[in-house]
């Protein structure tokens, strides 16, 4: 159900459509596979650590290109730079921040969605258990070349 002080234009939109498609909002679930099992392939972004939609995921996502663009500028060649070497290197060098960040986010998430005033309880634990997202992010900072 919508909240009641929905704007009228868009229940009004909401009631005239025809069809309705709602998506689950996903995350990463570290207990599978993090890197790409495709040798010249990594991923970035979403695609790589899909987040709750507060805006740590856009940070994230820009942090994945500097880094990967700085391991790019470290190379000679776009041949040396696709060895699946250097793209495992990308993806554990981000793991770390990526899932301390993610925690963080799901955490804070769970707090709203599960509040004990409302009979719920925070179910997830992790390696960085209680770590906030600001202290995930100061815990495990971006490594980076300055230009």
């Amino acid at each position: 159900a919508l909240p009641s002080d929905t704007d009228p234009l868009l229940l009004d939109t909401i009631n005239k459509s025809e069809t309705i498609i709602e998506n689950k909002l996903v995350t990463r679930d570290f207990t599978k596979p993090w890197a790409s099992s495709i040798p010249r392939v990594a991923y970035l972004g979403d695609a790589m650590h899909p987040l709750r939609p507060t805006g740590e995921g856009t940070a994230l996502a820009l942090e994945d290109a500097w880094v990967i663009a700085d391991m790019a500028a470290s190379t000679d060649t776009a041949e040396e730079f696709l060895r699946p070497e250097m793209l495992r290197a990308f993806e554990e060098k981000r793991l770390k921040r990526v899932r301390a960040v993610s925690d963080a986010v799901k955490r804070q998430a769970e707090k709203f969605y599960k509040s004990p005033s409302i009979g719920g309880q925070t179910s997830l634990k992790g390696p960085e258990d209680g770590l906030t997202v600001a202290e995930a992010m100061r815990k495990y900072p971006i490594q980076y070349t300055e230009l």
